[in-house]
């Protein structure tokens, strides 16, 4: 994110493993910095389990390609964003801005 200036565009940034049950630790995390799930705009994530997890408590999220699983796969697990380059992240937090608006 720093590598393509992109850490100011988020409140804040968490990054941790969990082999099992993402969505507790995705709960555990807003509980954390006091955050309804609700309230959360997207999760982005590099993983099926990613997708999986977010989907599970209710939370949009995008799939970036560029990390550790495939496209095909995480294309398979059907998130609402799915992107291959970092400037295009910026683009789908532009696009999730105008719908929250």
């Amino acid at each position: 994110l720093e590598k393509h200036g992109l850490t100011n565009s988020f409140n804040f940034i968490h990054s941790d493993h969990s082999l099992f049950g993402k969505h507790l630790l995705i709960k555990k995390i807003c509980k954390k910095y006091k955050i309804k799930t609700k309230e959360i705009s997207l999760y982005i994530g590099d993983e099926d389990r990613d997708v999986g997890a977010a989907r599970k408590i209710g939370i949009p999220v995008m799939a970036v390609t560029w990390g550790y699983n495939s496209a095909v796969l995480l294309k398979k697990k059907r998130p609402n964003y799915l992107v291959n380059y970092p400037n295009e992240v910026l683009k789908v937090l532009a696009l999730q801005n105008q719908l929250e608006d």
